[in-house]
């Protein structure tokens, strides 16, 4: 049964959002970077058309080790439960241990150059070029590689020019492939493009499709163009992007402050907040003033005294008729 998605254009025009720099890093061996992966809580690895991947510690704000084996950058970081997955501009794609980031397998998945690649489970499918008559062109052709054997599986064919690519998470074969024309398919890779449960022409007025990512919840495709917008699909109305969403941490809002009339002498000075600063005050108190003072016991009165009776450590004495409840 076809899925109908319903769409929503989003102007999300990133210029117009205020960031605030926290911390930033320079170094000799960032060039050009091109793509991003954490590996840990405070880890990430940075790639792209450069001679090394780095991995650099959040925390710390330094990088920590150095892979400088990649001739041909590496444009594109996907994680695998095996291997940390490295697409090259030459074509090939890189299979490095998670641990020690060495090379252990290679695989050539265009003859030209890569232009995306997803993994999920044993299957590696990707997107790339191909030179003809001396020009690159697209492949109408998806790679396909079993990891489990590192071995090629055959080729899906398309009617159209694929340009980026994802899988659904939901499934094991189903991904979402949008083309250089901007037309966004949602297929079966083992069926093949016959089995699209959806097929959208998102892009417009010349715009080019330059990312593409889907939920966790499988109920929302996101595409971004080069004219700033943002396409979302979703399956409803009332699709949700993660099934275990915490609701957004927002900063308290700034309480608007009451104006005070020059001349209104009942005015409470204090509902004006101050910022806390070093500088003394008018109204601090003398040092001498604002010693802590303790309230001593007063001593207990000899008529209870002589009226208690010993239990072991503890001294029962009845209540003087003078004396109220609970007073010392």
């Amino acid at each position: 049964m076809l899925i109908q998605f319903t769409l929503q254009m989003l102007s999300l025009e990133c210029t117009k959002y205020h960031q605030t720099v926290v911390s930033d890093r320079k170094s000799d061996l960032i060039t050009d970077l091109q793509t991003v992966l954490a590996t840990g809580p405070a880890a990430v690895l940075l790639g792209g058309h450069q001679e090394n991947i780095l991995e650099v510690d959040l925390n710390n704000q330094r990088i920590v080790r150095i892979v400088n084996d990649t001739t041909s950058g590496c444009g594109i970081l996907r994680r695998h439960s095996r291997f940390i997955c490295c697409g090259g501009f030459d074509g090939k794609i890189s299979l490095r241990d998670p641990l020690t980031l060495r090379e252990e397998h290679s695989l050539t998945a265009h003859m030209s150059a890569l232009n995306d690649f997803d993994v999920q489970g044993n299957t590696l499918i990707s997107c790339g070029f191909s030179v003809r008559s001396g020009a690159m062109v697209p492949d109408r052709f998806l790679t396909v590689y079993d990891l489990r054997m590192n071995r090629k599986m055959s080729p899906v064919p398309l009617s159209l020019e694929p340009f980026l690519l994802k899988f659904m998470p939901a499934f094991s074969s189903r991904l979402a492939l949008l083309s250089t024309m901007g037309q966004l398919i949602v297929f079966d890779a083992i069926a093949g493009p016959a089995s699209a449960a959806m097929m959208e022409h998102v892009t417009a007025n010349g715009a080019i499709g330059i990312s593409l990512d889907i939920s966790s919840s499988c109920q929302c495709i996101a595409v971004g163009d080069s004219t700033g917008y943002v396409h979302r699909f979703s399956i409803s109305p009332d699709s949700v992007v993660n099934s275990f969403s915490r609701p957004t941490e927002f900063a308290d809002p700034i309480i608007p402050i009451e104006p005070i009339a020059v001349d209104d002498l009942s005015a409470a000075l204090s509902s004006i907040p101050m910022p806390v600063t070093p500088s003394k005050r008018l109204s601090d108190w003398p040092a001498e003033l604002i010693k802590p003072r303790y309230r001593p016991t007063p001593p207990i009165p000899d008529d209870i005294l002589e009226s208690m009776r010993m239990v072991g450590t503890i001294g029962y004495a009845p209540k003087p008729a003078n004396r109220r409840p609970n007073q010392v």
